[in-house]
């Protein structure tokens, strides 16, 4: 009797063990086919992503390759000043150029004055004009319908007054007229700031 009752409980125990092990196989089974099928995704969507970035790069490529550059040297000239850097340069609208450098005196690191130069479409020097330097700073080129504006921020001492003028020429003469576009009184608590061009 004690034979049947172990073979009893070992075959009830045995099936209540089939299902509890049946179960964590099928879990082991379930995870290792989600990680394969997510692990498959994460392959596809890293292959897919290389291929867009590849053909994005190429396309880019392609269309580079369809901007014209050109390059254009200028003839050789020796610099009046000792030191000048480029401001400003702007078309004129007729295949030339027209910039504004500024020149330093000695080793001061304060603007000495500036250089307002006309080229035309093979860089060759149509006009040139130096622009003294007398407490005021150019924020501003603009050439458009044959001529050239320049704005600059003047602080007049004398009158405590800083101004906002608009300069004004013809482009194939550099001869400049100004206006004043604002005026800003009490120099001592203003700076060139309040104007915030830069």
């Amino acid at each position: 009797m004690n034979k049947t009752t172990r073979e009893d409980s070992r075959g009830s125990g045995g099936f209540i063990f089939l299902p509890y092990f049946y179960k964590k196989i099928c879990s082991y089974y379930i995870f290792v086919f989600m990680f394969s099928k997510f692990h498959a995704l994460h392959l596809i969507l890293s292959v897919m992503i290389n291929k867009i970035t590849f053909t994005l790069f190429f396309c880019i490529q392609i269309i580079q390759a369809q901007v014209g550059l050109t390059v254009q040297k200028s003839g050789i000239f020796q610099d009046e000043k000792n030191r000048s850097e480029l401001v400003f340069a702007e078309e004129d609208g007729y295949g030339g150029l027209v910039s504004v450098r500024a020149f330093y005196s000695g080793l001061s690191a304060n603007i000495s004055g500036y250089y307002l130069e006309h080229y035309d479409n093979q860089l060759k020097t149509l006009g040139k004009i130096e622009l003294p330097h007398s407490e005021y700073q150019l924020k501003g080129l603009k050439v458009a319908d044959g001529k050239i504006y320049l704005i600059s921020v003047d602080s007049d001492k004398a009158t405590k007054t800083w101004k906002v003028n608009l300069y004004t020429s013809d482009l194939d003469r550099l001869n400049f007229t100004h206006s004043a576009l604002i005026t800003r009184d009490d120099i001592e608590h203003n700076n060139s700031s309040f104007f915030n061009f830069n």
